[in-house]
């Protein structure tokens, strides 16, 4: 037998290719872009309200109930997370940033149940004192064109009283007048009631001599 015949019967007796190779590469494909696509929709979805609202049903609902809720009293700045709800472009997220540590630690805080929770205001233990701050809601990206103290109270200048105006308090935390998850409070008439009917905005509350009111349509409504 010739070398070139013995080479031929050697390529011939080699086995063909395994089918169920091929099948099992297609098989882990199939289920790599499964989880691909999956991760993808999670990552979308953990991104809205709507997780919030599901997924930590208890604690959360009335937050995402608070972001869709629109206009409170006609006014929507009267709780920032109505106004930033009225904002096809934000979500829980735009603020509440995700970080992992912290999303861990909530992760197992709703598991055990070990979160405080009022079951009269359906709220969580307050965490105003985070959110929100000066140097927070003044970032780049948020309000156009305000970026420092200085602008903020520039852009209300025109007002009869400016609330912005902190030359003689110095940076006053935004958390003070502007409330996430409940009816903003207009901190200044506190000390200054030329403020009260001027400047308060049309569902704001107001707090005079320790009596809580609310603005409607120009009056007072004590609550």
């Amino acid at each position: 037998m010739s070398e070139n015949t013995e080479k031929a019967a050697e390529q011939t007796a080699k086995p063909a290719p395994k089918k169920g190779m091929t099948r099992g590469r297609i098989v882990a494909a199939v289920v790599v872009a499964v989880v691909i696509v999956a991760g993808c929709g999670m990552f979308a979805w953990h991104n809205s309200p709507s997780f919030c609202g599901t997924v930590c049903h208890t604690p959360m609902s009335k937050y995402v109930a608070d972001f869709e809720a629109g206009p409170v009293d006609g006014n929507s700045t009267a709780m920032l997370a109505a106004y930033h709800g009225a904002d096809a472009d934000m979500n829980c997220l735009s603020c509440h940033e995700a970080k992992i540590d912290e999303q861990v630690t909530e992760g197992m805080s709703w598991i055990s149940g070990s979160y405080n929770f009022d079951s009269n205001t359906q709220m969580l233990e307050s965490r105003s004192g985070e959110l929100p701050t000066a140097e927070f809601c003044l970032k780049s990206g948020c309000h156009d064109g305000i970026n420092t103290v200085d602008d903020l109270t520039a852009a209300t200048a025109d007002r009869e009283f400016n609330p912005h105006d902190w030359s003689q308090h110095g940076v006053v935390a935004c958390g003070n007048c502007h409330k996430a998850h409940e009816t903003s409070e207009f901190y200044c008439t506190q000390c200054h009631l030329d403020a009260t009917y001027s400047s308060v905005p049309n569902g704001w509350n107001v707090v005079i001599d320790g009596t809580t009111y609310k603005v409607n349509d120009g009056q007072l409504v004590e609550q």
